[in-house]
């Protein structure tokens, strides 16, 4: 969720100084409300089961709130692995110790964050979730063993969210031999292994997609096939570089308007989509490797990279939003979790839920993370928030 902070290096009389990149906090501030409105809508509304069911019962207003908010809410995991691929593929690795360097600064922090997150939310769950009953279950020993395998990203007990870090991770280990690749290949070489990545990730299962939905067989039956081989990570790695080629000016010849008209056009062609598939019997939800949600995060990436000076006002904010982006991430699941286990708002309308659980669990873990932050120790290795004063060189 977090790749690195968002900063540049810039001259300055006394040595190097690091700034923000103000375009990369606004889309990083925008991927976090757009990650957690998914945890909010697909608690509010029936969007994993009885899609049609509900389809059938609800208001045309509610259900374009609840088709525009699902589809916004798939754009955030991959706005951050584009602002993953922005900042960590331009960096200079040339050797093994600059891999060493990336391990021990970037990888190893990560780690020991999400480390500290994992057995929180285990011991979280075990005692307080109406949904786990291994207390009961399982001898003091077996509990043990079970944290340990959630710790190591084996048999996790976790909540559901979690599974991006176990993308990440892997992808962590990998992106600095991307940023060496970045460095000494060049041209339509790379166009090679980027357009197996595209058509395993996203052609062929979108295809397959639109298929299904209006009754027809597959084109391709992925399970077998040689194109999952490449599987979900490939995906990932696409989504990483498009960020890295986006914010090396890869769009620029395109004009400001036509990237605004794409990004509508984009945003509302993916909602027709997922509106017509909840008018089907079968449960459906445009997921990231859908070619609808792939060319509206990357278009939508280009206009906040273009656009992000209109809201320079709101620069502090937006900022501070994005600092703490990653504890968010962490502390918002459990508010909101705890919400839909003790607060009964069955009778309230689904927007107003919506509205509920993301307003109190986001704006509940801006405090929980602004009281927490004041120890160093746990601004540190809690939410991995850097200390400014730190970042000069």
């Amino acid at each position: 969720m977090r790749a690195m902070d968002t900063y540049q290096k810039l001259p300055s009389h006394g040595g190097n100084q690091l700034q923000r990149i103000y375009w990369l906090d606004v889309a990083r501030a925008v991927a976090i409300i757009s990650i957690s409105l998914n945890h909010a809508v697909n608690r509010a509304y029936d969007n994993y089961v009885d899609q049609q069911a509900e389809f059938l019962t609800s208001s045309l207003y509610s259900t374009l709130i609840k088709t525009s908010v699902s589809v916004f809410s798939r754009i955030g995991v991959p706005l951050f692995l584009m602002i993953s691929g922005a900042l960590l593929l331009k960096k200079c690795i040339d050797n093994e110790s600059g891999i060493r360097r990336f391990y021990r600064h970037n990888l190893g922090g990560l780690i020991i964050t999400c480390e500290i997150w994992f057995f929180l939310m285990f011991w979280f769950l075990i005692l307080y979730s109406p949904e786990v009953t291994l207390l009961e279950e399982l001898t003091p020993g077996q509990l043990i063993w079970r944290m340990v395998q959630t710790l190591f990203l084996i048999n996790q007990v976790t909540f559901p969210s979690t599974w991006y870090i176990a993308i990440v991770i892997p992808l962590y280990v990998l992106i600095p031999f991307l940023a060496l690749i970045r460095q000494h290949v060049t041209g339509p070489v790379l166009l090679v292994p980027l357009g197996f990545f595209a058509v395993s990730y996203t052609i062929i299962p979108s295809i397959n997609s639109i298929l299904t939905l209006q009754g027809n067989p597959e084109l391709i039956d992925y399970s077998p096939n040689y194109y999952a081989v490449f599987g979900n990570i490939a995906g990932y790695i696409l989504y990483v570089c498009i960020g890295y080629w986006i914010s090396q000016g890869g769009l620029k010849r395109i004009p400001t308007w036509l990237v605004g008209v794409l990004c509508c056009l984009l945003f509302a062609g993916t909602c027709g989509v997922q509106y017509y598939a909840y008018a089907q019997p079968m449960n459906y939800l445009t997921s990231y490797n859908f070619i609808g949600i792939v060319l509206c995060s990357a278009v939508t990436f280009e206009l906040i990279r273009r656009g992000s000076g209109l809201i320079i006002k709101l620069q502090r904010p937006v900022s501070y939003l994005s600092r703490i982006s990653f504890g968010i991430y962490f502390v918002h699941i459990i508010i909101m979790s705890v919400l839909y286990w003790n607060v009964d708002i069955s009778a309230w309308s689904r927007v107003l839920q919506l509205l509920f659980l993301e307003g109190v669990s986001v704006g509940g873990s801006i405090l929980f993370i602004a009281v927490l932050s004041q120890v160093r120790v746990l601004r540190k290795y809690m939410f991995m928030i850097k200390d400014e004063k730190s970042l000069r060189r």
